[in-house]
């Protein structure tokens, strides 16, 4: 007897695998653009992605709150999103997790990055050049040092 049989498998979501490939692939004075490659084992339908991000060290001033976690989260499919409202020229720690219906899988490996300079002087230390003019003397100010242009007629 030859038959053919269907056979249907109920498979419940579970907790996906970590997020690969954490990476920042830009930066400005407050913000971070963070990338990631979905988990190799999605356990089901992947809903969002939650990225962690933590304040590890900054030369400038920061609030007691700067090294605390905070939590941002992108629907899935997306992967990526920008970290923003940072403190400029400032390192913090970066990992993402997968959610499904199920719930959170583990955090992904964590990442170190910073945010760029924004050119001013922090805790008078002047990191790059911000120039400011004063047009009513012509007197140019590099790094907090006066520089005299001649007036040319």
């Amino acid at each position: 007897m030859n038959s053919e049989y269907i056979i249907y498998i109920i498979h419940s979501s579970a907790a996906p695998s970590s997020p690969l490939n954490v990476t920042v692939l830009d930066q400005t004075p407050t913000s971070l653009l963070v990338t990631w490659v979905s988990p190799f084992i999605p356990n089901g339908v992947l809903t969002k992605f939650e990225v962690t991000y933590t304040g590890v060290s900054s030369v400038n001033p920061v609030p007691d709150s700067f090294f605390q976690p905070l939590y941002i989260t992108a629907s899935a499919p997306n992967t990526s999103l920008a970290v923003q409202q940072l403190v400029p020229y400032s390192n913090y720690t970066i990992s993402v997790r997968a959610f499904t219906s199920a719930g959170p899988g583990e955090p992904s490996e964590r990442i170190e990055d910073r945010t760029e300079e924004d050119g001013t002087c922090m805790n008078g230390a002047c990191q790059s050049y911000t120039p400011r003019f004063r047009l009513c003397n012509y007197t140019v100010q590099l790094n907090s040092c006066p520089v005299q242009l001649p007036l040319y007629q």
